[in-house]
């Protein structure tokens, strides 16, 4: 829940500011999140969009980097 703590402060923060988001999202790892589903709900009810990663997900995105960095031209500083 500190992750949508932080994100309903940086949205207020924002609006404050005259400057509010087109939108805000969190990222969560279901594996590290014990309270997921009040997350989602307060969330939802806050119209904060949420995106939970999961393993098969984190080396699905892994070997996509790692296989963009073999191409030619990919090369970082390159």
């Amino acid at each position: 829940m500190r992750v949508l703590s932080r994100a309903r402060k940086e949205v207020k923060q924002a609006k404050r500011n005259s400057e509010p988001f087109d939108w805000c999202c969190l990222l969560l790892d279901v594996d590290q999140h014990t309270d997921l589903d009040e997350c989602l709900r307060e969330a939802s009810r806050d119209g904060i969009k949420v995106l939970v990663s999961n393993l098969k997900f984190e080396v699905w995105l892994v070997w996509h980097a790692t296989d963009l960095l073999k191409e030619p031209g990919n090369w970082i500083g390159a």
